[in-house]
This record gives structure tokens, C-alpha cells and sequence, in this order.
């Protein structure tokens, strides 16, 4: 485990793990580290699009709706059916892409989209799944405002150097 450890981090071997029944013995192939890895990379990314998305559009009141209460009942009758994790997995690979849509859309749905947030909040949470995300500082918004007026305005220059100042910080848009 510790050799694996130093592989990958721990998130990743957590959800490689959750993806097995815990009856059943695990049957190690490097394909579901790797596997494990792409899948927890999905998972941050939409949660973590979601997270700025709606902190960009401020504060919002919480509105489920049909797919997002299915989503919530899915999940909660995994869990439910002897703790199986593998298709609770399936319910935030759900959340994963219902998250991704809502953050493409030109006029996406704040309100649902907070619901949402707090649903796929509450399944990592209870699986033990970290994304990493952390709110904004207000010099990190300015920082991201000024990034993008700058590409508004095609200064590719100052887009450029705020962009590295951006990744150097960490921070994800």
C-alpha cells in the first residue's frame, strides 16, 4: 500500500478502492489506478467548475429539481443497499456530468445549480472524496476579473502575464 501510495495520492487510491464491493477481494491491475486517477480527475473538475461557477454568480437560494432529487435518491439507496459504494460512484458520475452541463450553459439554472452543489458536496463527503477547493480571496477575484477583461479586450500580452500569475498562484477557473 505504501509503494502505491507513493504512486498516486490518496484520493485516487480511495476511489479505486470504493469502486469494489468491500465483500469481495481486490484484484490489483495498474488499468485501475489508472482508471481510478482519470475517474477522480473528472469528479474534481465538475465539482470544482461548479464550486467557482457559482461563486462567480454570488449568492443564490438552492432549487432541486426532478434530476437532481433522482440523483439524490440514487445515491442514498446505494449506500443503503449494504454500503454499495461502486453504484453510488455511478450516482456522482451523474452529478459529474448533470454539473458539467449546467456549467456550459449560456444562462445556466443558479438556483438548481446550488442544489446541486450541495447534493454532490454531501456524496464526496460521505465517501471520504476531497476536491481541494477553496473559496476565493477578493485580490484571487480581482486577479481572475482582470484576466479575463484583458481577453475581452484581445491584450493577449496582459492576458498572458495574468494567466501565469493565475497558475502560479494555483487557483482554478
Amino acid at each position: 500500500t505504501d509503494e502505491l501510495l507513493d504512486q498516486v495520492s490518496h484520493q485516487v487510491y480511495r476511489l479505486m478502492m470504493l469502486n469494489v464491493p468491500y465483500r469481495q477481494p481486490l484484484n490489483y491491475k495498474d488499468e485501475l489506478l489508472k482508471q481510478a486517477a482519470n475517474d477522480y480527475e473528472k469528479i474534481r473538475r465538475a465539482y470544482n467548475g461548479l464550486f467557482r461557477k457559482l461563486e462567480e454568480a454570488g449568492e443564490v437560494e438552492a432549487e432541486t429539481n426532478d434530476v437532481i432529487e433522482a440523483l439524490r435518491e440514487e445515491f442514498v439507496s446505494a449506500m443503503s443497499d449494504d454500503f454499495n459504494t461502486a453504484n453510488a460512484i455511478t450516482a456522482i458520475f451523474k452529478a459529474v456530468k448533470l454539473a458539467n452541463i449546467y456549467v456550459r450553459e449560456k444562462n445556466p439554472p443558479y438556483k438548481e445549480m446550488k442544489s446541486l452543489l450541495k447534493h454532490f458536496s454531501d456524496f464526496l463527503w460521505i465517501l471520504g472524496i476531497e476536491t481541494g477547493i477553496k473559496p476565493l480571496t477578493e485580490e484571487e477575484k480581482d486577479l481572475i476579473n482582470r484576466y479575463r477583461q484583458a481577453r475581452k479586450e484581445k491584450n493577449y500580452e496582459l492576458s498572458d502575464t495574468l494567466r501565469e500569475e493565475i497558475l502560479k498562484r494555483g487557483l482554478e477557473l
